[in-house]
Formats: C-alpha cells, sequence, structure tokens
C-alpha cells in the first residue's frame, strides 16, 4: 500500500505492484522532479525526506519537500506512507494537471 494524502484525483491508497506504478507513471507525465536530502534504515522503517517539485505548464507549480516512511518485510516495500509540507499547494497543482475526465466517463459501469 502506497499512501497519498490530499483532496486531488491522484491522491489516495495505491494497492499492489500496477497502481504504484501506474501513480509514478502520472508523477512522470507531470514532469515531477524529487532530490533525495535525507535517507535513513531503522529496524524494518526506512525513512526519506527529499525536495520534490515541477514547474510545467502554465497553472499552479510545486516545489515542497516530503517525508516518506516506508515499512519492509521481507526485503520489500510493504506499505508507504507520504507527508506533506504544503497540502494546499498539492491540491492546486494537482487538481490543474491531472483533471478527472467527464462526469459520465467517471462512473463506474457496474452500479
Amino acid at each position: 500500500v502506497w499512501r497519498i494524502p490530499g483532496h486531488h484525483p491522484l491522491a489516495g491508497d495505491k494497492r499492489g505492484p500496477e497502481e504504484v506504478v501506474a501513480f509514478f507513471r502520472g508523477l512522470a507525465d507531470g514532469k515531477f522532479r524529487a532530490e533525495p536530502i535525507f535517507f535513513q534504515a531503522q529496524g524494518d522503517l526506512v525513512v526519506d525526506i527529499h525536495r520534490g517539485w515541477s514547474n510545467v505548464g502554465s497553472g499552479p507549480k510545486i516545489d515542497q519537500l516530503y517525508a516518506l516512511m516506508f515499512r519492509i518485510k521481507d526485503g520489500k516495500i510493504a506499505e508507504a506512507q507520504n507527508f506533506l509540507t504544503d497540502m494546499y499547494q498539492s491540491d492546486a497543482f494537482y487538481w490543474t494537471h491531472y483533471p478527472l475526465k467527464p462526469l459520465p466517463g467517471r462512473l463506474a459501469d457496474d452500479r
């Protein structure tokens, strides 16, 4: 599980490799970049602090610090929790650069 906080189209829990890869593919499409600042492991936990930014397009930009907490199990990431320094900046950026489809296309077929 990879947890992304916020109230934007990319927010929420990503479950399994396919959803996590799709999330990172979305970040790459938005020209999102990350610069590592600090990594530390202790037991089954790893902390990552990095600067993340994107200045793509004419809308809101994003540039802030992030902290990630990973829980490792059997040598693999079992859980990742992302912590943001500016939720409002994130929501504005992601809503602008990752709009949802019009309403009829967003609804599930099996209601």
